[in-house]
């Protein structure tokens, strides 16, 4: 807490300091100044109603439609470099990714609640995945840090990403058609983008809004295999359409429609060396092979592939009543994915292990909640209910591992913030949670029984923020938040339970140790946590300069955290075919704590140039852990897939995110305008002491976009990545037959490499 005092003690003097600055330009008036260059108020719906983001007590980024276009975003991936302070896996498979918020948060795994839902038009997306993915026609997204669950639905633990759509308008038609071309620098290899939007007013009182998407590349990275069978992963081939219908059904009443479709297909990466290639030299009679991370090569008979189906269906309908606002949210989603990847990456491995994967889920969904302002109060109560189906499979060599699970979620939130004064809001909030999962797995290898789960969750949730006007431009507050995570079971639990022991060190016995490891192994507990936030807001300099600034520490209790394990000397496991195999469980540490500091402004510079700044840092370490299963070394990389020791940072993520911004725009007396933007993006190196070259240092990414435009046409030039960094966000150390070179690490690549392109689009 020591650290949270102090920066409080800081956020207190910059805002006192920012609303009294007064600064003149030479040669105008302030009248001119602030009518020239002010920075646009930024309107969100983070508290389930339309606010200035300076009277909304979180922590939180904004990014609109012109943000995303000045930064050409085609994949929502790359919002993650706009935000910082947040992460994602090193995987563009949409079955495999999950989102950690200051340095906290489940990591990939089938199963878990996630930490940090999206919610899409008001509805919690079923795959983070999927919603990463596709970018159709959006309107604004907004990034809240820190427990949310008294405000939404579903509950949002760590946070929440709340994506907005343009919703269709019955002004006029009205559309845009937007084309694509680039290529990775590594190998050549192109990528087209072809995207439309169009809205029809059907009536005076009812419009359609239809988009869709086509995109299509090979990857950046090259397979080199004797045995490969494709040139290239990391690609996409994805095609995607939306249709929303909103109809007013009287002058208090919509009715708004979304439906949702989505084919995609990816090819990601298993893995990439860093030093002496596996089976490539030593005892083998193949010349060795050296490479590093920044070839961009995988060594791989053949790219993973992940296939992807998603329908989704949502009715909302809203009542503006005199004395409430009424709004219902139904929604259906039917995520399904299959697909393969190659097990050890070693080649050339004859015959290549592949390892299948089929992932179900359907989801049914319904949220009811009444709303109103006024003058002594405003309030937000509500009622979520959801069902989910699922199943999973997974097949390597002979070894094949079947779950099945049924949930169901109940949920009461209620939110009333009190005027207490012209200067004083003190908003509280409850959220009341009742779970429930029923969970089947079993697996085809001898000594390993079923396992049936019947699991049962509830828990209240509390908030309370204090929010204070300093004066029209400044606002402060304080927040505390009690926070809830479900537990549950592992995917695939029976065969997970067997490799927990060999991680241990135990001797696998059919009859004894593999049975008696069930629920030890298999099961964890429910996440607790409890946020403290402090926070300033505002704008100074006659409102070119906004800014936002926030102070965080969160301790949790039964902290739900992915542990890696490997066995590769275990007679049973060799049913699988392979020398090693590696899983993964969900364990819970008994107390992790995480704290740091958010901030970020904008700056209208002049009357072409603005520029905005955010910059976010966290200290995410373990307090208590207990049952680790495995002792980490000094200085090996091996310590990536072992629990840390208590004292010991949570994740290996850089603890300081950046993110620049630079726009220049200029008009012409034609009516077309010169646009550029210019975007610097650093991390800093990860959070552990490891002694590998290239991995641990910081991280500078480029990104420049200049073009031309006028009410029609906009055409962009633009390039990604330009200093060609490259990111390893996990890495294995592996053993070589070369004494001179026994460091020899592997890790999934985060980024394709260096990319240009251009992108020219047509409005009407």
């Amino acid at each position: 807490m020591d650290k949270l005092s102090r920066t409080l003690g800081v956020l207190i003097a910059f805002s006192a300091h920012a609303s009294n600055a007064q600064e003149k330009i030479p040669g105008s008036s302030q009248s001119e100044v602030k009518e020239n260059l002010v920075v646009e108020e930024v309107v969100v719906s983070a508290q389930r109603s339309i606010q200035s983001v300076q009277d909304v007590p979180i922590s939180m980024v904004v990014l609109n439609s012109d943000a995303l276009d000045r930064n050409n975003v085609i994949d929502f991936s790359e919002t993650l470099d706009l935000t910082p302070g947040i992460s994602s896996g090193a995987t563009n498979s949409p079955v495999a990714r999950a989102l950690t918020i200051r340095g906290v948060g489940t990591s990939v795994i089938d199963g878990a609640a996630p930490s940090v839902p999206i919610f899409i038009d008001g509805v919690a997306a079923a795959s983070v995945g999927v919603a990463f993915t596709t970018l159709m026609d959006p309107q604004q997204i907004e990034l809240l840090r820190g427990p949310q669950g008294t405000l939404y639905g579903k509950n949002a633990p760590g946070g929440a990403y709340n994506i907005t759509t343009k919703a269709p308008s019955t002004e006029r038609m009205e559309g845009k058609v937007a084309a694509t071309y680039s290529q990775w620098d590594a190998n050549n290899e192109p990528t087209t983008d072809l995207r439309a939007s169009v809205n029809i007013p059907i009536t005076e009182s009812v419009a359609i809004r239809a988009s869709a998407l086509r995109g299509d590349s090979e990857g950046g990275i090259d397979l080199v295999s004797p045995l490969a069978t494709d040139d290239a992963t990391g690609g996409k081939d994805h095609i995607a359409a939306r249709v929303r219908l909103l109809a007013d059904l009287n002058e208090q009443s919509t009715l708004d429609l979304i439906a949702n479709y989505q084919d995609l297909e990816n090819t990601y990466n298993v893995q990439t060396y860093d030093g002496q290639v596996p089976a490539t030299g030593g005892f083998s009679n193949i010349p060795a092979t050296f490479t590093d991370f920044g070839d961009r090569v995988v060594y791989s008979n053949a790219a993973g592939v992940s296939r992807t189906d998603v329908k989704d269906f949502s009715a909302r309908y809203q009542l503006n009543a005199d004395w409430t606002t009424l709004d219902v949210i139904a929604g259906y989603q039917e995520f399904a994915t299959d697909g393969f990847q190659i097990q050890g990456g070693d080649f050339p491995i004859t015959p290549t292990p592949i390892s299948e994967f089929e992932v179900i889920n359907e989801i049914r969904t319904l949220e009811a909640r009444i709303s109103n302002s006024g003058d002594s109060f405003d309030y937000l109560a509500g009622v979520y209910l959801s069902e989910t189906e699922s199943s999973s499979f997974i097949g390597l060599g002979g070894f094949e591992s079947f779950t099945e699970q049924e949930g169901s979620d109940a949920a009461l939130f209620a939110n009333i913030t009190w005027h207490l004064a012209d200067q004083w809001d003190l908003a509280t909030g409850l959220r009341y949670e009742d779970g429930t999962r029923d969970i089947n797995s079993e697996i085809n290898a001898p000594g390993f029984e079923p396992i049936s789960r019947e699991l049962d969750f509830e828990h209240l949730s509390w908030s309370l923020k204090l929010n204070y006007f300093l004066n029209e431009n400044t606002t402060g507050y304080v927040a505390i938040d009690n926070a809830y995570r479900a537990g549950g079971v592992t995917s695939f639990a029976a065969g997970v339970r067997a490799i927990g022991a060999a991680v241990a060190g135990t001797p696998l016995d059919p009859d004894g140790i593999v049975l008696g490891l069930a629920e030890d192994f298999t099961d964890y507990d429910e996440e607790v946590s409890t946020a403290f936030e402090v926070g300033v807001k505002g704008s100074a300099l006659d409102q070119r300069l906004r800014y936002n600034a926030a102070a965080f520490y969160q301790v949790f209790d039964d902290y739900i955290t992915r542990v890696d394990g490997f066995a590769v000397s275990n007679p049973l496991l060799n049913l699988t075919g392979a020398s090693a195999f590696a899983t993964s469980l969900l364990f819970n540490a008994e107390e992790v704590v995480t704290q740091g500091i958010e901030f970020d402004f904008s700056y209208a510079i002049t009357e072409n140039w603005s520029g905005s700044f955010a910059v976010a840092y966290f200290d995410a370490t373990v307090e208590e852990f207990a049952d680790r299963l495995c002792t980490p070394n000094d200085n090996n990389a091996t310590d990536l897939f072992c629990p840390a020791e208590p004292g010991s940072d949570l994740k290996l993520q850089p603890r300081w995110n950046s993110n620049l911004q630079l726009t220049y725009v200029k008009s012409f007396s034609n009516g077309w305008a010169f646009n550029s933007n210019f975007s610097w993006t650093w991390n800093s190196e990860v959070s552990a002491d490891l002694e590998i070259e290239d991995y641990n240092d910081p991280l500078n990414f480029f990104n420049v976009n200049a073009g031309v435009s006028n009410e029609n046409w906009v055409l962009s030039l633009w390039a990604k990545n330009l200093t060609d960094e490259v990111a390893v966000q996990t890495v294995n150390q592996f053993p070589t037959f070369d004494p001179a070179n026994p460091l020899t690490v592997s890790g999934p690549l985060t980024y394709n490499g260096r990319e240009y392109g251009l992108t020219l689009s047509y409005i009407f």
